[in-house]
């Protein structure tokens, strides 16, 4: 878990450093995230959940040098491949989130793969990757979303401890037996 952890506070600082700019000097300037920066950080992503997850690395195709602007549509689907690749290490399955499909504003051929996703909590019901008016998304979002991903897959591939997450252990416990009837009559 530690490591998960680890690797998740990695990716965090590997975000940040890939859309930092310093603030001070220039205006604010909303730029969405271009396909050239968005696979740049999904391939770290993949690299750390394969070596943390102990699985081989993913088949992927050549770096995308496109300066044009990452979609929804991308996002979703690389984060669907991320999480069937790693669905084999998962260790429990949680309650199903809830959501309203209404709310969604993405092509159909992508739909069914974010209502798993947000069924999962790997995204949010109403984030912006999910309900946005537009079909790109600022990295600030695209963080946000990449972060609750990591955070979901560490839940989902280890097992909770009753020492550290007592919370969770109350729900597993089997119901108390009621007391039987003693045959004998007496």
């Amino acid at each position: 878990m530690i490591r998960v952890l680890t690797v998740a506070l990695l990716l965090l600082v590997l975000g940040a450093n890939a859309f930092s700019r310093p603030r001070q000097n220039l205006p604010k300037i909303d730029l969405p995230v271009t396909q050239k920066e968005f696979d740049f950080v999904m391939r770290k992503f993949e690299d750390a959940i394969c070596s943390t997850l102990r699985l081989p690395l993913m088949k992927r195709g050549i770096p995308a040098t496109a300066a044009s602007s990452a979609t929804r549509a991308m996002i979703v689907e690389r984060m669907d491949a991320i999480f069937e690749y790693s669905k084999s290490k998962f260790t429990n399955t949680p309650r199903p989130f809830e959501y309203d499909a209404k709310m969604f504003v993405i092509p159909t051929p992508v739909r069914p793969k974010l209502e798993k996703l947000v069924r999962y909590g790997c995204i949010g019901p109403v984030s912006v990757l999910a309900t946005g008016p537009t079909d790109s998304i600022s990295p600030e979002d695209f963080g946000d979303a990449v972060g609750l991903f990591l955070i979901r897959l560490a839940d989902l591939t280890h097992t909770s401890s009753a020492r550290y997450s007592p919370d969770l252990i109350f729900d597993r416990m089997p119901e108390k037996p009621s007391p039987s009837k003693s045959k004998s009559g007496g």
